[in-house]
């Protein structure tokens, strides 16, 4: 009980609650008090509480106002409202915003012990069920690793997994269950993806949607049906991000979520290029060779070409009447200056976005306070959803909403924190990505050997360009990360729980694509 936090919020606080701080305190509490609504959100949202005390009747933001905003914040925090009548329609729209009790000033000692009591004893009662919940489904989870036989069942499976890992936050002890049962999970679906991905690509009726056809099937059927659309890509960007500010988004937009299978290797410059072209990169390195970018090339140039592939796309499918733009946001000056410049874009047919913090994030790995920020999945996950909360995101959406575009919202691959180093040896210029790695004279047999990799020595197979003879793909497996034998405790200190991506696992290819339009009463 020591360490369970209030916080009350009430712009009569010095009267009201402070009088309460010795008595809570020996109950064992710890008391935070605000005086206004704006303030209440902005502690909620940066510091941990058991409980929320919220006046109903506040200048400015009233008590009903916060209520919304806290419970899309942190839903599992309950909020005990405090009135002062019992009035049927204040309380049935406090119910209807979901507060979990409440007490009607003046308030005595009895009613606050009791409403503490009932509350505290809730949580308990919820975390003791969810537990016992999650032990039952581990059993039906494990399962189905066995008995995934396609695609959609591992859909079906990574998507639980990922309920699962939202619901258990906090729970070290569930977690550590869940994420062993992740892991088996991830080398069995590797073992998928190595029997099955050549088969899609060789016969594409039998293939899920896969990152160069979302183009053809879920972007062109709307603008022929003469609607505007917004293609909008989070660089780097995983099922359970999504899941975790699509609770915000949805107060503004109708939102349709279905998951589609990033192409390999899950890095950007192929699955994103894809994205753009709807090609696939053998095809786009044979059809439009002046735009292919080869892994020697530096970082800033491999998407160099996503505008230019963009326009290439609607000529060869003899569109190219649509009119079309292409903008990268890579921080929010860039996201300003792109509202600002939204009216010269604002009748277009086809208006495609790239968002890059995520995946700036990411990449952060040598910078040691990032580092230190993310420690596990749950902390990229906080630090993802603070971005979306203070960036200028989810205004750029709601302007393209209120403008009448359908926006499709997607990734081009997502991110996995790796753990387990592989040995490889190759010549000078093999590529610098951890999770795959191309060229000849590569040496991976003994990771082979322990089946931590996968190989793909007809990379044309896979629709991957091939630039000699000799030259062949080896992707890394779960969360293994390649490093070289010479320089092994380097790589480990620096990499070993980063966030990386390029090989094979579920976070990398299973991947969130939703339609959003904006409510009709909105």
């Amino acid at each position: 009980m020591a360490n369970k936090r209030i916080l009350w919020v009430d712009d009569e606080i010095d009267t009201l609650a402070k009088p309460y701080s010795v008595f809570l305190s020996n109950l064992g509490y710890v008391l935070k008090t605000e005086t206004n609504g704006q303030d209440a959100i902005d502690t909620f949202s940066s510091e941990n509480f058991d409980l929320v005390i919220l006046d109903e009747q506040m200048p400015g933001m009233t008590g009903l106002d916060v209520l919304p905003v806290l419970k899309r914040l942190k839903p599992e925090v309950p909020v005990v409202m405090m009135t002062k009548s019992e009035a049927v329609d204040t309380m049935t729209s406090a119910l209807g915003k979901q507060i979990d009790d409440y007490l009607v000033k003046p308030v005595g000692v009895p009613q606050l012990t009791a409403c503490l009591t009932k509350m505290m004893e809730r949580q308990n009662i919820v975390r003791e069920t969810t537990n016992k919940e999650f032990i039952q489904a581990n059993m039906l989870l494990s399962s189905s690793i066995a008995t995934s036989r396609n695609i959609n069942d591992w859909n079906r499976l990574y998507e639980s997994i990922v309920d699962w890992e939202l619901r258990l936050e906090g729970d070290d002890t569930m977690n550590e269950m869940l994420l062993a049962l992740k892991k088996e999970a991830n080398i069995n679906f590797c073992k998928f993806i190595d029997k099955e991905y050549a088969t899609w690509i060789k016969n594409p009726a039998s293939a899920p949607l896969l990152s160069h056809r979302i183009l053809s099937e879920r972007v062109l059927p709307l603008i022929k049906n003469k609607t505007k659309v917004a293609l909008v890509v989070i660089d780097n960007f995983r099922l359970d991000q999504w899941k975790k500010i699509r609770p915000i988004l949805a107060e503004d937009f109708d939102i349709s979520t279905e998951l589609y299978c990033g192409i390999l290797p899950t890095a950007t410059q192929y699955a994103r290029n894809s994205i753009f072209s709807g090609l696939l990169p053998r095809d786009i390195k044979k059809l439009v060779p002046q735009y292919w970018v080869d892994d020697s090339e530096s970082e800033e140039r491999l998407n160099k070409y996503e505008r230019e592939l963009l326009t290439d796309y609607f000529e060869r499918h003899k569109m190219s009447a649509v009119k079309q733009s292409y903008y990268k946001v890579g921080n929010n000056d860039s996201a300003e200056q792109y509202i600002k410049k939204f009216g010269g874009y604002a009748n277009n047919d086809l208006n495609a976005l790239v968002f890059c913090f995520v995946d700036n994030l990411s990449h952060s790995v040598t910078n040691n306070v990032m580092r230190d920020l993310l420690t596990d999945d749950a902390a990229y996950r906080s630090v993802t959803l603070s971005w979306f909360k203070h960036s200028k995101f989810h205004e750029t959406l709601s302007l393209m909403a209120s403008k009448g575009y359908t926006i499709i919202l997607t990734t081009d691959h997502g991110t996995i924190r790796v753990s387990d180093p592989v040995d490889i040896k190759g010549p000078r210029e093999l590529n610098t990505n951890l999770r795959y790695k191309t060229g000849k004279n590569m040496d991976y047999e003994k990771a082979l050997s322990k089946k931590t990799v996968i190989e793909a020595k007809k990379p044309e197979d896979i629709g991957l360009p091939t630039s000699s003879v000799a030259s062949s793909f080896v992707f890394a497996n779960n969360d293994g990360f390649f490093v070289y034998p010479n320089d092994r405790n380097e790589y480990v200190r620096v990499y070993k729980d980063s966030f990386q991506h390029g090989g094979i696992s579920m976070e990398e290819m299973i991947l969130p694509l939703a339609t959003l339009k904006a409510k009709k009463n909105k």
